[in-house]
């Protein structure tokens, strides 16, 4: 069987996470709001299909534009949504952001991240592509710590045997990112890519 060089075999499906209430919610919340042309909502949970320990308390994450995330944020606590938070680093992550029920964190969307549209409930909804976030998790210094070690290591293994893996994608926006090598060392050491 030949295979595209930007794809694993044809075999595996495309990446469609199941996408809840609670998200639907809040992007019907910000699209009624705000006039966001660039953005990604996604969750924690969908690390749990990959993962072996399941993590139960999830971080929601809003991304936006950097001029954004301050109006979104205001515009949440103003809608009285508990467990809000701006770009937090790791001590208020340790300190609250983890002891907090179902976090909603805003950070910066990275200009031109590879993200997905979809139609829900006659509404776009945009979230991260598969690629996006794995390229996140690799790179990730505090926000995903749940999901880092072997664990990382873990997810990354069965991504590429569930799911297409773009492999020009990835490494496009790890090229943006300046992290082709690390990534490309990470994907060798982990069986992952013969490049």
């Amino acid at each position: 069987m030949e295979v595209k060089e930007s794809y694993y075999p044809i075999s595996k499906s495309l990446y469609q996470p199941f996408v809840s209430a609670e998200i639907l919610d809040l992007n019907g919340l910000l699209l009624s709001h705000f006039d966001l042309a660039d953005y990604c909502i996604w969750t924690t949970a969908w690390f749990n299909e990959f993962a072996i320990h399941q993590v139960v308390n999830h971080y929601t994450f809003i991304e936006v534009d950097k001029d954004m995330t301050e109006s979104v944020f205001y515009f949440l606590r103003d809608k009285n949504l508990a467990g809000v938070f701006v770009e937090p680093d790791r001590l208020l992550m340790d300190r609250y952001v983890s002891e907090t029920p179902s976090p909603i964190i805003i950070n910066k969307l990275f200009s031109r991240s590879p993200i997905q549209v979809r139609q829900e409930q006659d509404r776009v909804l945009k979230i991260p592509s598969l690629e996006k976030l794995l390229l996140d998790l690799f790179l990730d210094g505090h926000l995903l710590d749940a999901f880092k070690g072997s664990e990382q290591t873990t997810i990354f293994k069965h991504v590429f045997q569930k799911y297409h893996v773009n492999i020009k994608k990835l490494m496009t926006y790890a090229k943006r990112k300046r992290q082709v090598e690390a990534l490309k060392k990470y994907l060798k050491q982990n069986g992952l890519i013969n490049v």
